[in-house]
């Protein structure tokens, strides 16, 4: 049987420990960085060469959790 995710990290065969995100980009870069956008071209490459899967998606910065959002909301 063939499968039609080609996801070479396929997620029904990572245990979800180790299905842990990578640091935001934006969080490590440097002010040239964020003006040109710089901080995002690992992931444009990446969907430019194939699909982009879940696990190519970085964390979300620490002030987009939906914690502090919903905190916010209510607020």
């Amino acid at each position: 049987m063939v499968s039609g995710n080609k996801n070479p990290e396929d997620p029904m065969k990572i245990p979800a420990k180790n299905r842990e995100k990578k640091t935001n980009n934006y969080q490590r870069a440097n002010i040239l960085s964020k003006t040109w956008f710089m901080w995002m071209m690992p992931t444009f490459w990446r969907g430019y060469k194939r699909e982009l899967y879940d696990s190519d998606l970085t964390k979300p910065k620490d002030n987009h959790l939906s914690d502090k959002l919903g905190d916010r909301l209510e607020a």
